[in-house]
């Protein structure tokens, strides 16, 4: 019994141990967040994350509309950053709320090629993949009426977070998924959060981020 006492004992001060590790040093430098309308302007989750601690030197090049597709963007991206020492990529909303089944696949393989170019550009440079937070068809059909929505958006958004998540265990990169994550009350117009969903995504990624 006393064994198994001590045993016990010895699990539990691992535990603690590196569960202290974990949290020990928190993430710090350059970081720079490649994605779309989202991750762009002052207030959104970029800046907010960048409060959590000034050792991070958040950079925000989120682009309104930006698509997967539109991965030549980030070329003049690693150029300007060879010192970044981690990336965000969050794309995949605005290919899926008008694609469709073959936007997933578009999607991942676009993912893989933007993973690729960070490797080769900034190779000590730490990776993220974002899979993108759902949506609420209701509201866009209501924001953007007569515009050709994707009626099983968030059945493909929900597979594009299985999509990106295997692709980041292949590559050997970061993965945090936001599906789900922002409350429908939050996303004013159905596909942007507004500031209190901007603070939901923060938190999320924060949570996730700081134990890397």
């Amino acid at each position: 019994m006393k064994i198994v006492i001590t045993i016990l004992r010895s699990l539990m001060a691992v535990v603690l141990f590196a569960d202290t590790a974990v949290h020990a040093r928190p993430p710090e430098g350059k970081v720079v967040c490649f994605g779309d309308s989202i991750t762009a302007g002052e207030s959104s989750w970029v800046s907010l994350i960048g409060k959590k601690d000034d050792r991070l030197k958040m950079v925000n090049a989120g682009k309104g509309g930006r698509k997967t597709s539109q991965k030549a963007e980030l070329a003049p991206v690693i150029q300007a950053n060879k010192d970044a020492v981690w990336f965000f990529l969050f794309l995949g909303v605005n290919d899926i709320k008008t694609g469709g089944d073959v936007s997933v696949k578009a999607c991942a393989a676009n993912m893989a090629d933007m993973i690729q170019r960070i490797k080769a550009g900034v190779p000590a440079a730490q990776i993220v993949v974002l899979a993108p937070c759902h949506v609420d068809l209701k509201k866009m059909a209501e924001r953007w009426p007569g515009k050709k929505l994707n009626a099983n958006a968030n059945e493909n958004l929900a597979q594009l977070e299985v999509a990106y998540k295997a692709l980041a265990t292949e590559k050997g990169v970061k993965f945090i998924s936001l599906l789900n994550v922002v409350s429908l009350e939050n996303l004013h117009d159905g596909l942007h959060p507004g500031p209190e969903g901007q603070q939901q995504l923060a938190e999320a990624i924060w949570r996730e981020f700081s134990k890397f």
